[in-house]
């Protein structure tokens, strides 16, 4: 169904499904095995080289680094969604307004408060985009 089970999967979907569509379905496996390996064993060095010192940091924000982060985190989202900035950072605000329901902490009241959402802890970022790719893409398949 062209759906991917999790975040790490979205890239298989969007390049390993039109390969298997062509036919070349062993090369895309092979490709998306070779790729596998090779990101997790980067990251693996990279973990055991950055691990202490951002440890370190994540332990003691203050407000502005929290700030900085937030805004990284939303350029990323639209520098990284290509030619269309407008849908990028429609999806980063999207992403912003529903990571930002939750119970605040210090209080334990209801924050942003959307049709009684807030009574949850939170809704989880990545579970909603990829439902949300899941729903774009069964609507796409009924459309068919």
């Amino acid at each position: 169904m062209n759906i991917p089970g999790t975040s790490a999967a979205v890239a298989t979907v969007l390049y390993g499904y039109p390969m298997a569509q062509k036919g070349q379905t062993l090369r895309a496996m092979k490709a998306g095995l070779y790729s596998l390996v090779t990101a997790d064993t980067f990251s693996v060095l990279i973990l055991i080289a950055f691990a202490f010192p951002l440890a370190n940091a994540a332990l003691n924000p203050d407000p502005v680094q929290k700030a900085n982060l937030l805004v990284l985190a939303l350029v990323l989202c639209g520098g990284l969604l290509g030619d269309s900035l407008a849908k990028g950072l429609i999806v980063s605000n999207v992403e912003l307004l529903f990571s930002m329901i939750r119970l605040d902490p210090i209080v334990r009241r209801a924050r942003l408060n959307i049709f009684g959402l807030g009574r949850m802890e939170s809704i989880d970022p990545v579970a909603f985009l990829i439902g949300a790719f899941a729903f774009a893409v069964v609507l796409i398949q009924m459309q068919r």
